[in-house]
């Protein structure tokens, strides 16, 4: 996993102002690649929480919730994706 930028008070008070920023230099190529294949994986086997939302077929738009749950490989990657440290630290 590449390391995080770190998260400058700006970019914290940007957070606590709009509720919302781009944090960069959290995901390298391998873990792009891995969510893909996650994705794909659930595509071809729906969990009980997936909702199709009318993709395109080239631009599948979908959710399928608790893939963490059912999928361990995924939910070990997200589990050491630093995920939860970078949004407790944008929430304070």
């Amino acid at each position: 996993m590449a390391s995080p930028d770190p998260l400058s008070p700006e970019l914290i008070d940007a957070y606590q102002l709009d509720g919302a920023v781009c944090v960069r230099n959290v995901f390298d190529a391998d873990d792009v690649g891995r969510v893909a294949g996650f994705i794909d994986s659930w595509m071809a086997r729906p969990g009980d929480h997936f909702r199709d939302f009318g993709g395109d077929g080239d631009s599948p738009f979908f959710s399928d919730v608790f893939g963490w749950a059912r999928d361990p490989d995924y939910g070990a990657w997200l589990k050491g994706a630093k995920l939860g440290q970078i949004a407790a630290s944008l929430m304070q």
